[in-house]
């Protein structure tokens, strides 16, 4: 006795915190690799990128500064070492919160059909939090328990014969 199961499937959550703005799938519903699962309120991310990104012009600006000022030799070496690592580290939170915008929204990784949703529009997304369940139901496998007793008997690669109830035919597995 055993259970068919899909071999491919996943539980979708978020990687972020957010309201829930985009729920556009349904139960049952197929969907392609890359499609739009879920979206998620993004103003925080948003203004945590804007805030990233004037930094950065703000920093390299600073940098340009310090550069010519070094060349000139009316710079120390480290108020050019400095300058160039704020400019990196600005460089760094732009790239960091540019993540961040990316996990706003969740993409179906492989095409499947939703097979639950634990969330709807409106809900909070949290990380560890599922939304959607999905499974590729292409490819099945069957699970099932064996006997201790013929557990040593049984040879990687043997074949046996499996029945569905649902089918008019046995199967090789």
């Amino acid at each position: 006795v055993g259970t068919v199961r899909a071999k491919l499937h996943a539980t979708l959550e978020a990687k972020v915190s957010g309201r829930i703005i985009e729920l556009p799938v349904v139960l049952g519903q197929q969907v392609k690799a890359g499609q739009l699962v879920a979206c998620l309120d993004a103003a925080e991310i948003q203004a945590r990128l804007e805030q990233a990104q004037a930094g950065l012009e703000e920093a390299q600006r600073q940098w340009k500064r310090n550069s010519a000022l070094f060349e000139q030799r009316a710079a120390t070496r480290a108020d050019y070492d400095a300058s160039n690592s704020r400019y990196l580290m600005a460089k760094a939170a732009v790239a960091e919160a540019q993540a961040m915008m990316a996990y706003v929204e969740v993409l179906a990784p492989f095409d499947g059909v939703v097979t639950r949703k634990w969330a709807d529009r409106g809900d909070l997304a949290a990380p560890g939090k599922p939304l959607v369940e999905m499974e590729q139901p292409t490819a099945r496998q069957l699970e099932a328990d064996v006997p201790e007793a013929i557990g040593s008997s049984i040879q990687d690669g043997a074949k046996m014969t499996v029945r569905v109830d649902t089918l008019q035919h046995d199967l090789s597995g």
